[in-house]
């Protein structure tokens, strides 16, 4: 996110700069589900639901990057 701040002046783009904030949002989501489960102390098995939850949102901000890469440079 810290990069998203540095290079927010210097690309001038509608779409880099919405798919920089979904990517962002993307991020805090799926950092507050691996909190939650981490913090969640009357887990008696592994949540396995939530932990894929966490994976899908990192493979998905995967693609979200490339395509705002290619957004970028186009």
């Amino acid at each position: 996110m810290g990069g998203a701040y540095i290079t927010w002046p210097v690309v001038d783009s509608a779409a880099w700069r919405a798919l920089t904030v979904f990517l962002c949002l993307m991020h805090a989501i799926g950092t507050g589900i691996g909190v939650s489960i981490g913090l969640d102390r009357d887990l008696e098995s592994f949540p396995w639901r939530r932990m894929g939850t966490v994976v899908l949102f990192i493979v998905l901000s995967l693609g979200v990057y490339w395509v705002r890469e290619t957004v970028q440079f186009a």
